[in-house]
């Protein structure tokens, strides 16, 4: 075939050359006569070039699909031992040179393809990244994304509704925590006045409604309304006993009543005779 035709044309220009057929005629004697003369080398190699013919054999097989092309090496020698050996070294070589012919032609065929794959895929990334901006410059304008934003509509209502709650939450533990606070220093600026029971009874008050409002935010068992409970009880014997005190200091002691000594009494006597004498 051509390319086959043109392949060995190749191979033979590196096969043929002197550096090739050179060491040939050294390992293998060839030519003892003109060496011996002292025949110049370059002539014993183009005797040597003219003795090799490369011919193409047509292709074996049934069909085209099976047809395998080939060539045959051919030596003038006056030895067929010679031409047998020199045959083989030229076959050797052009098999080699094959080879490495085909690994060159892979090479450059795998440069070329990774070329290929680069550009392919430096083009699909440009549209990757086309593709990609347009759908975020028309997100949501897209067939087939109404689903999608409905979705994402939910999910931010219900995200938007949790925060609602949480702030509500958030705004009644602030006037609760605010409320018990006034209720706390009014109990402490009272405390400070003394104990006085309507002042306790103040502070009294104070607690229970504390406690009406940790009722009803804890179980009976919680640590605070147990605590408040205690501080109820406490105040309320506080109150007992300041009452029982003010009760003390207001009731009214005898006292002892007071008679005229006798030497007043004489004064007194002496006085009215005198003003009897005298009138």
């Amino acid at each position: 075939t051509d390319a086959l035709n043109q392949r060995l044309s190749t191979m033979q220009q590196q096969i043929l050359s002197r550096t090739r057929l050179q060491p040939i005629i050294e390992r293998l004697g060839l030519y003892k006569d003109q060496v011996a003369n002292k025949a110049p080398m370059e002539d014993l190699v183009a005797q040597m070039r003219k003795s090799i013919t490369v011919t193409t054999v047509k292709s074996v097989g049934t069909s085209r699909q099976n047809e395998v092309p080939g060539f045959t090496i051919a030596f003038e020698s006056d030895h067929a031992r010679t031409a047998q050996l020199v045959c083989a070294e030229i076959l050797s070589m052009f098999i080699d040179e094959n080879i490495k012919l085909r690994a060159q032609a892979a090479d450059s065929t795998t440069e070329f393809l990774q070329k290929q794959v680069e550009e392919a895929k430096r083009k699909l990334d440009e549209k990757d990244q086309r593709v990609a901006e347009f759908k975020r410059r028309y997100l949501g304008q897209l067939p087939g994304q109404e689903q999608s934003n409905m979705n994402i509509l939910m999910g931010l209502s219900q995200q938007l509704e949790a925060v609602s709650q949480l702030l509500t939450r958030t705004h009644q533990d602030k006037t609760y925590a605010e409320s018990l606070l006034a209720q706390q220093v009014a109990a402490w600026e009272a405390s400070q006045q003394g104990s006085n029971p309507q002042t306790l009874e103040t502070q009294l008050t104070a607690l229970q409604n504390q406690l009406i409002t940790l009722e009803a935010r804890y179980t009976p068992d919680h640590p605070d309304v147990t605590k408040m409970k205690a501080d109820i009880a406490q105040l309320k014997n506080k109150i007992d006993e300041a009452n029982a005190t003010t009760t003390r200091t207001s009731r009214p002691t005898r006292t002892k009543p007071r008679w005229p000594s006798s030497m007043s009494l004489r004064r007194s006597s002496n006085c009215e005779a005198r003003s009897t004498s005298t009138k």
